[in-house]
């Protein structure tokens, strides 16, 4: 920010510092205070976990609202304690035992909705809020149902150059594992049957798949991104297939390649060259080679 405004020719104050961006000995101490206020925020964040592990050993809630709990506040600012809720707690067994049955998580989600049930989050940023398979996804890993508090599991690493940060897994050495029979919610036996059924589905599905990114292929716009549909279902036809050397590359009904419906009797894919995309588009007015 202080380069940004130097080369725009801002003049730049900091009372508390006593830096005045003219001065020829400004841009020095601005990088020496920049680097003191660094060291203070990193020991900041060590104290305030440290106290996060002391709250933790005390028996005391570090987190925000989990849904089958309520945050109950003690005296004296004494911190916060967890306590089930019962009406919600209901849900949470009959959303392990809906998975325990077999029923997918759109099936448990759907199921939710349309009976009205309270959700994780009652007010959503649209006005409404709703269950999704990503949240029941989420509710059958949670450890805390079964009795078992994981703390320090991972940690958040800001992206160099921007305010995004990252979730990085820590070492196992390194968590925190308390076992609270008396926020037990799900019955250790059920527990442990939806545990394998979701096993089942990693080592069913995630077998199958190479460790690295997606081909390029899948995952990159070309110049017929999202312009073509299918003639039997409507669905858009994507790249499924090509891209190596000497190779074209595959157009075909995304419905029938990734979902596998059986609308039409083959993939019906079209070999499509990019130097013969390239020269139709641009007698539509498009530039070669742009996407």
């Amino acid at each position: 920010m202080f380069e940004k405004l130097n080369f725009a020719g801002v003049r730049l104050i900091a009372i508390s510092q006593g830096i005045d961006s003219n001065h020829e000995q400004a841009q020095v101490l601005v990088t020496v205070h920049g680097m003191v206020d660094s060291l203070y925020v990193q020991e900041l964040a060590k104290k305030t976990h440290r106290g996060l592990d002391g709250s933790l050993l005390r028996g005391r809630h570090t987190g925000g609202r989990i849904f089958g709990y309520d945050n109950v506040a003690l005296s004296e600012n004494q911190g916060v304690v967890l306590a089930i809720n019962q009406g919600e707690a209901a849900v949470v067994r009959r959303i392990f035992q809906m998975s325990a049955n077999g029923i997918s998580l759109k099936k448990i989600a759907t199921t939710l909705n349309d009976e009205h049930l309270p959700t994780p989050r009652p007010q959503a940023r649209n006005g409404w809020a709703t269950w999704c398979h990503t949240a029941i996804r989420e509710m059958l890993y949670r450890e805390l149902y079964a009795g078992t508090i994981i703390w320090n599991r991972s940690r958040f690493v800001r992206v160099p150059g921007t305010n995004r940060r990252v979730r990085r897994i820590r070492p196992q050495s390194e968590w925190r594992i308390v076992q609270r029979e008396d926020l037990r919610i799900v019955d250790q036996d059920l527990w442990e049957q939806v545990s394998r059924r979701l096993q089942g589905f990693k080592e069913l599905y995630h077998s199958r798949l190479q460790p690295g990114l997606l081909p390029r292929s899948e995952t990159t716009k070309f110049l017929f991104s999202g312009l073509l549909k299918c003639g039997r279902c409507g669905g858009n036809l994507a790249i499924v297939a090509g891209g190596r050397k000497q190779q074209y590359r595959k157009y075909g009904c995304s419905q029938h390649w990734y979902r596998g419906r059986m609308l039409q009797q083959s993939a019906r894919t079209a070999r499509v060259a990019r130097k013969t995309s390239s020269r139709r588009l641009a007698d539509r007015g498009f530039e070669a080679g742009s996407r």
